[in-house]
């Protein structure tokens, strides 16, 4: 079985896709109470660590994959975007800690707002193109793709961009493929579906809706606190579509990788 490291864990999307692709989950960092709850309901005798900035990586395995939902509102579009001048950006946390744990792949999410955020006023992109800095800077090597539930069936858009990075040290049998190609067709799929053909005409209404396949009220009750931390808690998590997508990139990439470079 293979590991993984769950950071900005949310109500488990990355940890369900994971699962799916023959990873275990051997540790969550989640923040949220509630989302908490679902992660320890959801996945037995789960070890849920509550805050990133205090996590002793020391007691870890030796992590296969490390996922991260990266806080995203010092990048979203509805937020006054101030990138890396904003307190709550745990970019640089994050990637100290995966220097620390030196996982053999990464795949970190956040909003398409982080591709134009800027770096200590640089001007637009230079945030994103910090990242990629830093991450060449602790040995790691990444590709990125954007990603929306609408792709794989969902009536929403909800795009987000995915990094998936692993060591610069990693050898490979032969070429990977595009990422783009796999996805593309993977989206030919769906939209076969035929649940997909109405798809299109209820983005207006559902574009902030559901973030997975589950069942929600549209509404939230006056004073009803379970569902309007359900709301928040689905507001905030990966489609799990796109999670699944993105680990699937990973073990596509990962049985490329040549038996001297594992």
């Amino acid at each position: 079985m293979l590991n993984h490291c769950c950071l900005f864990s949310g109500i488990g999307s990355f940890s369900l896709a994971a699962s799916l692709h023959g990873y275990r989950t051997t540790k969550f960092v989640e923040l949220n109470d509630y989302c908490q709850q679902v992660l320890a309901q959801n996945f037995p005798g789960a070890d849920i660590h509550d805050d990133i900035n205090t996590l002793d990586v020391r007691s870890l395995p030796q992590i296969d994959l490390l996922t991260a939902g990266v806080p995203c509102p010092p990048f979203s579009q509805a937020g006054a975007r101030l990138g890396s001048e904003d307190s709550r950006n745990l970019f640089p946390r994050t990637l100290e800690v995966i220097y620390q744990i030196k996982p053999k792949f990464v795949v970190i999410e956040n909003v398409t707002g982080l591709l134009t955020a800027e770096y200590k006023h640089q001007g637009k992109g230079s945030f994103f193109a910090w990242i990629l800095w830093q991450l060449s800077q602790i040995g790691y090597m990444g590709e990125w793709q954007i990603l929306s539930a609408a792709q794989f069936g969902l009536p929403h858009r909800r795009s987000r961009v995915f990094i998936v990075a692993y060591p610069d040290s990693t050898k490979f049998s032969q070429q990977p493929s595009c990422w783009s190609e796999q996805t593309r067709d993977v989206s030919k799929i769906a939209s076969a579906n035929k649940f997909w053909r109405g798809v299109e005409s209820s983005f207006h209404r559902n574009d902030n809706g559901v973030a997975c396949w589950m069942d929600i009220p549209i509404g939230v009750k006056s004073g009803c606190g379970i569902n309007r931390k359900r709301r928040i808690a689905l507001g905030n998590t990966v489609a799990l579509p796109c999670a699944i997508e993105a680990v699937r990139r990973v073990k596509y990439l990962n049985s490329l990788v040549t038996s001297s470079a594992t």
